[in-house]
């Protein structure tokens, strides 16, 4: 704005205005300064009002001519300077206006006040604006409408009103004696000056003031004016000053505040512009000339570095910085200032610039930070999870020598969240050895998380159990809380449910917290009727109620299948504002649609979740990400990791790569998950768990594929060596060089292990693949060496676990002996594996596993894969009757077997001649889904792909389908048992009872498309 521009100029006032004027003011305006705010404006509300004189001059003020009439004034000042006693004329003469949008406001015209017409119109904005809240497009128009009309009715009065005042309080300043002048005048007088846009006259104002009186009269006023007008010359005087006479200011006010409430982005601009003009002017005169202006300049830039605003445009912000560098060779303050208003910002780009700025301290060995900084350092890369914290501590070393208690609880902290007991160890001795034995229970808290995190619950009972006998502290509630926690982590709920009734029977009162972890062991099992009783001990208890239990809840019905009832809690806990942290239960909903793959009602919650304001995180992407996956959409999953996550500024880690990279994998494109892994390494993103895992699945699938084509291009032999997995082992090798139980610490969902406890499953997942690879390869020297390695990094990294695989191991270990034809061994990894199922299958109210429906619903299909391996075991040694009191048992318990075992019954009872057997139980069991394919047009020699294209798409869940080779062997026993039967008459009972009760697996079984593959060749071909 310039300066003139506001201005009030008296030439249009008439004398007989000023008269008129003057006699409305009685003689008594300037005693306007003892009265409380607005009552004069009450008085005059309270009094007669001519309504049509008053509904013009509304029209007037909102109106384009009133702006002119407001800001084209420009001798005002020099009437002022003169010291005139005459009153400027704040009526302004009606002019009629044509009628549009702007009359409207009429309405408000019921006072002469000026300002009781501005509130007024303020209060009908702000219930305006209320009321166009949630209405659609075309029900807010019309009131859009009047909103648009109100503002420019603001915005025209608003400054109205600011230079009505201004010139009210001129005049009534120039009444007052200068001998009885006080701060306060000098004060308001200054202010309104300012308001008219006249410097010259505000600090001629000022230089009277400090030569007369002591206290405080518009120095920050001058000083916020001439910087946001850019004035540097008035800026930089009125800072002198201040210092030459600042013993006149009482209790020296801070001058800068006004300064300081410019928003960050202008104030960086003003900085800039200052430097600017203080390196030209520099050019030109002596450095004793331009000490002053350099001092300002700096001054300036530090209080915008010390600024509580937020500043947007960060490469302005580190052009600010670096100016600053070429004005002085002290930049520690600087330093200080601008990483500490950095850090103070909860964003990703402002803490990666704070660090940024740090790392360039670092590299100055003139610069010494401060402790304070150093904590907040710290702080803010414990937040963001850093792998820096612990240079940052070393940092506290090398400056201070000794770290300060705020230091050490952060730097423990931060280790424990990442998993390092040996450093977590260290430095609480160290705590101990400075400042003795810790008085409150955080740090001890952090030596039972850091085994947490690490899923060690042997060493955090340990921890737990030493507690008052070592550092003489009795272990409260939220240690108590800890323990439950590891439990939960690892899926141990005997242990959880264990502890759960011990933490009952002690003195200790459970809280939020502890309900709040024990309804997470009860949601990862689906258990709805042990989170209903927890929930209703929770209320006898008083305990306020919150998002965690309901959050449970919600996967529990996810689990079971139950969606509906969980999106009706989810909307519930919505609306009823319940306080918690709401996200992850929408992240919930959408990776349990996702996982069902209903892409529709992915997007629909997730507008949902958009529409009622519902933030989003980081796992808000991976489910989405994990939705598009399941749909064989991976490329889409991809755009998401590395556009929206980008421009969202989400951060991404090593779990959004791996659900990517398990896209790939599940739709045959081995060679783009790998080179993803090789992208998240190229971001600097630590590779966890999770990616460990896929990579290995990866290399694995991209050799096996190179070795199909190798073989197909020499053509099979049954001679060709076993398949060889190199560049997979070369992988696992690499992992295991620095394998740690901090591998599995990150706070982040733990992909393809469900069923499974984690500290069994970490060493496992590395290695159960490789063998079910080699396995299927009858490749037994390599099974027989993978698992002894797996055996021997399982005692060295988590002994505790040794001996005792988990089950998706168990299942690996089946296929080897099924290939191996050690019916044996199956049977007893069978055996074994129901041992394994069974502590997370298990209902917490099945006292005895004899009774029937003891399984928990979320868990019906818990066995299905190891159970597809014994069937077929059976089938092998034709133990026919084994496999239906297998079935039956399994049923009774509350199991239930896929489609994998019940075709495999069906064909040992075709291999063992139980042809009427096996045709009905395929009607009862899975002929209801299956239906053959079209084939028209389709070669008549068919790929083993191509066949799969004749029959329904692989079981589901949900759904029992017979498979291709079942059908093709109950249609050629039924063609052998038909011509068999043609001999005893058209009228033969078996075929006719047959016909009758399996009426549908007859016609499929007809209807049976004959084309030359491997399968029907071996099974039809006599046919």
């Amino acid at each position: 704005m310039s300066p003139s521009a506001g201005r009030i100029s008296t030439a249009s006032i008439t004398d007989k205005q000023r008269t008129s004027i003057a006699s409305s003011l009685n003689g008594n305006s300037f005693l306007d300064f003892l009265y409380p705010a607005k009552t004069l404006a009450l008085i005059q509300r309270l009094a007669n009002t001519n309504a049509t004189y008053l509904r013009t001059r509304a029209q007037f003020i909102s109106s384009p001519y009133a702006i002119r009439a407001f800001t084209s004034r420009p001798s005002l000042a020099q009437e002022m300077k003169d010291g005139s006693d005459t009153l400027v004329d704040t009526k302004l003469t009606s002019t009629t206006v044509n009628e549009g949008p702007e009359t409207r406001t009429t309405k408000f015209s019921e006072s002469k006040d000026l300002e009781i017409e501005y509130q007024k119109a303020w209060e009908r904005y702000q219930e305006l604006e209320l009321q166009s809240r949630g209405k659609t497009k075309g029900e807010s128009k019309e009131l859009g409408d009047e909103l648009s009309s109100l503002v420019h009715y603001l915005k025209v009065q608003g400054a109205a009103l600011k230079a009505e005042r201004a010139v009210r309080v001129l005049n009534l300043f120039n009444r007052i004696d200068v001998d009885n002048r006080r701060s306060i005048h000098y004060d308001y007088a200054i202010q309104a000056a300012l308001d008219l846009d006249d410097l010259e006259h505000a600090t001629a104002l000022h230089q009277e003031a400090v030569v007369r009186l002591q206290g405080s009269f518009g120095t920050a006023s001058i000083l916020r004016y001439s910087v946001e007008h850019e004035n540097w010359s008035v800026a930089v005087g009125t800072w002198d000053t201040y210092w030459q006479h600042r013993k006149i200011y009482y209790g020296r006010p801070d001058i800068w505040h006004g300064v300081d409430s410019l928003r960050m982005d202008v104030l960086i601009e003003k900085a800039l512009g200052a430097s600017q003009w203080v390196l030209h002017t520099i050019e030109a005169t002596s450095w004793d000339a331009t000490k002053i202006i350099r001092d300002f300049s700096l001054q300036l830039i530090l209080r915008t570095f010390s600024n509580q605003g937020t500043p947007k445009n960060l490469r302005k912000y580190m052009d600010l910085f670096n100016r600053m560098k070429t004005l002085t060779d002290s930049l520690g303050v600087y330093y200080n200032a601008a990483i500490l208003q950095l850090l103070s910002i909860p964003r990703p780009r402002h803490s990666r610039l704070a660090l940024e700025l740090y790392n360039q301290l670092r590299e100055d060995s003139s610069v010494v930070p401060s402790m304070h900084l150093l904590e907040h350092v710290i702080s803010r890369l414990v937040k963001v999870r850093s792998k820096d914290i612990l240079m940052a501590y070393e940092d506290v070393i090398r400056y201070h020598n000794i770290p300060s208690k705020m230091a050490l609880e952060l730097t423990i902290s931060g280790m424990a969240n990442e998993g390092n007991a040996e450093i977590v160890h260290a430095l609480f001795a160290k705590y101990r050895e400075v400042y003795g034995n810790p008085t409150k229970p955080y740090l001890y808290l952090q030596l039972l998380r850091v085994h947490e995190r690490r899923g060690e619950i042997n060493e955090v009972l340990i921890i737990f159990n030493t507690l008052q006998e070592r550092y003489n502290y009795k272990p409260e509630i939220s240690c108590w809380n800890m323990v439950l926690a590891t439990y939960a982590r690892i899926s141990d709920f005997e242990g959880a449910e264990d502890w759960w009734e011990r933490m009952l029977a002690s003195d200790e009162k459970p809280t939020r917290d502890s309900f709040s972890t024990m309804a997470t062991v009860y949601g990862d099992q689906g258990n709805t009727d042990a989170l209903q009783d927890l929930l209703k001990d929770y209320h006898e208890r008083g305990i306020k109620m919150h998002v965690n239990i309901v959050e449970q809840l919600v996967l529990a019905h996810i689990k079971n299948g139950d969606f509906e009832e969980a999106e009706n809690l989810v909307m519930d806990a919505w609306e009823k504002k319940l306080p918690g942290y709401h996200t992850s239960m929408w992240n919930l909903l959408i990776n349990g649609y996702g996982l069902d793959n209903r892409l529709g009602k992915v997007n629909d919650v997730s507008q949902k979740m958009s529409k009622a304001g519902v933030p989003r995180d980081e796992d808000t992407y991976s489910a989405l990400m994990q939705s598009l996956c399941v749909a064989k959409l991976p490329s889409a999953a991809e755009s998401i990791l590395r556009r929206v996550m980008v421009k969202d500024m989400v951060r991404a880690t090593s779990l959004h790569y791996s659900v990517v990279m398990q896209g790939y994998l599940s739709t045959g494109e081995p060679h783009r998950a790998i080179r993803l892994y090789d992208l998240m390494l190229r971001e600097d993103v630590r590779s966890t768990f999770n990616s460990h895992s896929t990579l290995i699945k990866a290399a694995a699938e991209l050799e096996l594929k190179r070795n199909r084509r190798q073989r197909k291009g020499k053509g099979h032999s049954k001679v060709d060596s076993p398949f060889t997995f190199e560049l997979a082992e070369e992988f696992l090798e690499q992992i295991f060089e620095t394998i740690d139980p901090a591998d599995i610490a990150p706070r982040q969902p733990v992909v393809g292990i469900e069923n499974e406890r984690l500290d069994e499953a970490h060493i496992s997942s590395y290695f159960e693949y490789l063998i079910r690879m080699y396995g299927r390869g009858k490749n037994l020297e390599k099974v027989a060496q993978l698992f002894a390695n797996y055996e021997a990094s399982t005692q060295k990294v988590r002994p505790s676990t040794e001996g005792n695989p988990p089950l998706r191991m168990v299942s690996s270990l089946m296929t080897v002996y099924l290939k191996q034809g050690n019916y044996e061994e199956v049977e007893r990894c069978w055996y074994l594996a129901m041992e394994k199922a069974e502590p997370f299958a298990r209902r917490s109210t099945a006292e005895d596993l004899s009774q029937p429906d003891w399984v928990l619903p979320s868990k019906r299909t818990i066995l299905n894969t190891t159970l597809a391996h014994y069937t077929k075991a059976l089938v092998a040694q034709e133990r026919i009757s084994d496999i239906e009191t297998t079935l039956e048992q399994l049923q009774v318990s509350g199991y239930e077997p896929d489609s994998r075992a019940w075709n495999n019954y069906i064909q040992g009872l075709v291999n063992t001649g139980q042809i009427v057997e096996a045709i009905n139980l395929c009607e009862e069991k899975l002929i209801s889904n299956f239906t053959w394919r079209k084939t028209q047009g389709l070669p008549s020699v068919w790929s083993r792909a191509r066949v799969a294209k004749l029959q329904p798409k692989a079981w589901e869940k949900t759904k029992l389908v017979a498979t291709y080779k079942t059908m093709i062997l109950l249609a050629s026993a039924y063609l052998h048992l038909r011509t068999e039967k043609a001999f005893a008459g058209p009228q033969d009972a078996t075929m006719i009872d047959l016909s009758k009760s399996a009426p549908n697996t007859i016609r499929a079984i007809l209807e049976t498309p004959r084309i030359n593959d491997p399968t029907q060749s071996r099974y039809l071909q006599r046919i």
